[in-house]
């Protein structure tokens, strides 16, 4: 049975962009599209402190991660699609930055 009331539904991003800028894009317009509630960011800025130095997925991660600047202007792009933003943290340099933005 379904809820009675609306459901709050976010829409998922994790690294499937793999740092392409406007395939990144392309799913906030999608989740604004199907009217989503939110869209999920996964912040990482120091891979150091994510992964350990020998996992094999280091070097590709390392080239999808966005900058804090990029993030921001996802984050308003998203805000100006109507939806609200949720911030996965992965390391504690997106902690810090989420915390002060």
């Amino acid at each position: 049975m379904l809820p009675s009331i609306k459901p709050y539904i976010i829409g998922e991003t994790a690294f499937h962009h793999q740092g392409d800028k406007d395939f990144l894009r392309n799913l906030v317009d999608a989740a604004a599209e199907l009217q989503l509630d939110a869209i999920k960011f996964h912040l990482l800025f120091d891979i150091n402190n994510y992964f350990v130095a020998s996992h094999p997925a280091i070097s590709a991660v390392n080239e999808w991660i966005f900058s804090k600047e990029q993030y921001a202007d996802f984050f308003k792009y998203a805000n100006e699609k109507k939806l609200d933003v949720i911030a996965l943290c992965n390391d504690p340099a997106s902690i810090q930055w989420i915390n002060n933005e």
